[in-house]
């Protein structure tokens, strides 16, 4: 019987290079194609898919939910792909020198565990004068059968983020967030607020902030019925209007995150965000 990819990544977290071989071999062809998707020469898709598994293997203690290794390490593979012009990614990229793509694993220890890089204490780049560093693109469209990477799309423009669908039928939703530490926050509430503006939303839209706890039961199904997710909801097209999301910080946070979704079609634009902790 085939041992699923949730059992393999905590093999492979307990020092098994065989477990993580297994899912290296298991989604080798679901990143090989996405990456030639993405990438304009098949020798960037090589180095790509490379680098997207070494990420997902010095990262697996960062993988909350073990059960979605398929889907997560396609978002490091659209990640890697999309900084294949980096100059800073030349320089660390390492040459596969013969058939074996786990080459460069063998006799890597794994970084000790930590937050990741864009997770902080404090919200940045509110006012998007960095484009959108410190903002991650995700969602459900990039964990869907088939190729949906580029069925939604977004941008900065003039101190607003515009997340749009870019296909007529886009699969599932798409979510901007920027994650943070709860410490700050813990026992107070939180609320995220900013200025929306949609254009054809033909489902919902809007303010999404999310509160995971430590040892509560797996997320159901649907995020909309999730309790550790809080909406402001918009559709249709409107102008300019203010929306806020209030939630209690648990002293049994392990984050909190916060930004703006797209569920179908249409367009929302979002200006001059704010993150705001209540009374202590």
């Amino acid at each position: 019987m085939d041992i699923g990819d949730g059992d393999l990544v905590r093999l492979a977290r307990d020092g098994d290079p065989a477990a993580f071989r297994l899912l290296v071999e298991r989604h080798l062809p679901m990143a090989r194609a996405r990456a030639a998707r993405l990438c304009p020469q098949p020798d960037d898709a090589d180095d790509a898919v490379q680098d997207a598994f070494l990420q997902a293997f010095i990262a697996l203690d960062r993988l909350r939910d073990p059960g979605r290794f398929a889907g997560w390490l396609g978002g490091i593979v659209v990640n890697v792909c999309r900084a294949v012009d980096d100059p800073l990614m030349d320089r660390l990229a390492e040459p596969v020198t013969g058939p074996d793509p786990l080459a460069p694993f063998r006799g890597r220890q794994q970084a000790p565990p930590g937050p990741p890089e864009h997770t902080r204490f404090e919200p940045r780049n509110l006012a998007f004068t960095e484009g959108l560093h410190r903002w991650r693109l995700d969602g459900t469209f990039l964990r869907q059968a088939g190729f949906h990477d580029q069925d939604y799309s977004c941008t900065t423009e003039d101190g607003r983020v515009i997340l749009a669908a870019a296909v007529p039928g886009p699969a599932g939703f798409a979510v901007l967030s920027q994650e943070i530490e709860p410490d700050d926050y813990r026992g107070r509430t939180v609320t995220f607020r900013a200025d929306l503006r949609t254009t054809g939303v033909a489902d919902r839209a809007g303010l999404v902030l999310r509160i995971p706890r430590q040892g509560r039961r797996p997320a159901p199904p649907d995020p909309w019925h999730d309790p550790e997710n809080h909406f402001a909801t918009v559709t249709g097209t409107r102008g300019w209007t203010h929306h806020e999301v209030t939630a209690q910080v648990p002293a049994n946070a392990i984050s909190i995150t916060f930004g703006v979704f797209l569920n179908g079609r249409g367009q929302i634009e979002l200006r001059t965000p704010e993150l705001e902790p209540g009374p202590r």
